[in-house]
């Protein structure tokens, strides 16, 4: 599953250019969809106050009762790691005394590479957002441009920002009158607060269609989450049907009813193609990831393995495969045109990877991230651990381990809203519509090469714990997030 985190140093931000930015303190699709992660392009939550109740709570594992401290919380991390973690086996031995959070503690335990993905979150953060589909945040989501110039790439919906009048493209300035990009962490949350005690604070933008420098305070309120940027029926005089255009920006629970929504409404106008966008999606829970891969392929696919999930040895046996569900508006599509970049990860990989063995999927855009690992989100003491728990392949046991890379390239339009619109076509959506309608695919040398590279990207594991063994089940005991 996926967290945001509060903001990167200045150091990382300007080394990490590809990477998918948002102004807030919960994310959906941060660490490579996992939980909020070093790399995750979300900025790391500040969770360094503990609960400093007198009241005990038993240990996990052993019911002894203890109180909420670093000490507890740290070896809880450790303890965990050594035991259900992809890669219990090669962890650290560390002095626990040596780290002033688990936060900090289990970025040094874990295997990177291939694991920059394991995490520690605020818990009741992310039950808001993943089960109730509340964010508490100023909803701006940010990053570099191709000349390196920040940029807004969306709004979510109904939250501050979009309230504001901010829109994708918009050039950021300014927090607080120091420059964007010299903004440091320690500002940042000086600047914004906490999501437990947020602060007004004035960002200055210039307007990417007209050229109007604007200012605009924001302070991060609780906001429901839609996670469906845009949706639209698109017609084509060379072609006999309709397009239908979906941007997903996340997985949460809320998910999986706001796409079946939408494949509703393309059924109903004729939807012949569809252009799935998952360029800033990365990852959420996987049983949302799930539907939305059924609706695209149901009912051709109802019954087929969707995805397998395969743990460390210790717990092979819960290796478990989850499959195709029957989706009464699924439009039983032959092919999908996919728009991807580096911030599509986990849920959003497993969408197109699962795709794979059955239809024609045309991934368009650049390469994906590479996340091929799941989380379960355990919780203790208001702390949610999300370490990487399995590695997940599609039915022909293949992953994304060094990420998917796409059949035709296209580049990240941010001078256009998504979409259609009198400014024209945006240009990653456009370049879809005419591979749809000429067959055109636009491919410089690097996505060449990196094509002819696809099959090994996923074929081959870097760990040896891909058990033979499977228990194919129907129902899931415990939901897997990304």
């Amino acid at each position: 599953m996926a967290h945001i985190k509060g903001v990167k140093t200045r150091q990382a931000v300007q080394t990490t250019t590809a990477a998918l930015f948002t102004i807030g303190l919960i994310s959906c699709g941060g660490s490579g969809g996992g939980a909020g992660d070093s790399n995750s392009g979300a900025v790391e939550t500040q969770l360094t106050e503990l609960d400093t109740a007198e009241a005990l709570v038993p240990f996990p594992g052993t019911g002894e009762l203890v109180q909420c401290s670093v000490p507890t919380l740290n070896q809880w991390v450790d303890n965990s790691m050594r035991d259900f973690y992809l890669f219990a086996d090669q962890v650290p031995i560390v002095n626990l005394t040596d780290f002033d959070s688990p936060e900090e503690l289990i970025r040094n335990l874990r295997i990177d590479p291939p694991d920059d993905f394991s995490n520690v979150s605020n818990a009741a953060e992310s039950s808001q957002l993943f089960d109730n589909g509340i964010a508490s945040s100023t909803g701006l989501f940010w990053s570099f441009d191709q000349n390196n110039m920040p940029r807004i790439v969306f709004t979510q919906p109904n939250s501050p920002a979009a309230v504001a009048g901010l829109n994708r493209g918009d050039l950021l300035v300014s927090l607080e009158g120091v420059p964007w990009t010299e903004v440091t962490r320690e500002q940042f949350f000086e600047f914004v607060g906490t999501a437990d005690n947020p602060r007004s604070a004035e960002y200055e933008l210039i307007r990417a269609t007209t050229g109007e420098t604007y200012v605009r305070d924001l302070i991060q309120t609780e906001h429901l989450v839609n996670t469906i940027l845009h949706s639209e029926v698109i017609e084509q005089d060379a072609m006999p049907g309709r397009i239908g255009y979906l941007a997903v920006s996340s997985f949460i629970d809320a998910t999986a009813q706001q796409v079946r929504a939408e494949f509703a409404r393309f059924r109903e106008n004729g939807v012949t193609d569809l252009v799935l966008d998952l360029r800033y999606n990365r990852g959420g829970r996987a049983s949302s990831a799930s539907v939305l891969a059924s609706l695209i392929s149901s009912p051709s696919t109802d019954g087929e393995i969707l995805s397998e999930f395969r743990f460390n040895e210790r717990y092979s046996f819960r290796n478990e495969a989850f499959f195709f569900i029957n989706e009464p508006n699924g439009l039983n599509l032959p092919r999908v045109v996919v728009l991807t970049t580096s911030s599509t990860a986990s849920a959003s990989e497993l969408v197109i990877n699962s795709l794979e063995p059955y239809i024609d999927v045309v991934q368009m855009g650049t390469r994906t991230l590479g996340k091929s690992f799941a989380s379960f989100g355990r919780q203790f003491c208001g702390r949610q651990i999300n370490a990487m728990e399995a590695v997940v392949v599609n039915a022909a046991s293949v992953g994304v381990f060094n990420g998917l890379a796409a059949d035709c390239f296209a580049e990240d339009d941010l001078r256009r809203d998504f979409g259609t619109s009198v400014n024209g076509t945006e240009g990653m959506l456009e370049s879809a519509i005419d591979y749809l309608v000429n067959g055109t695919c636009n491919q410089d040398p690097l996505t060449l090469a990196q094509r002819s590279l696809r099959s090994e990207a996923g074929s081959e594991s870097p760990l040896s714990i891909l058990h033979e063994s499977r228990r194919p089940l129907l129902e899931l005991v415990e939901e897997p997030e990304f």
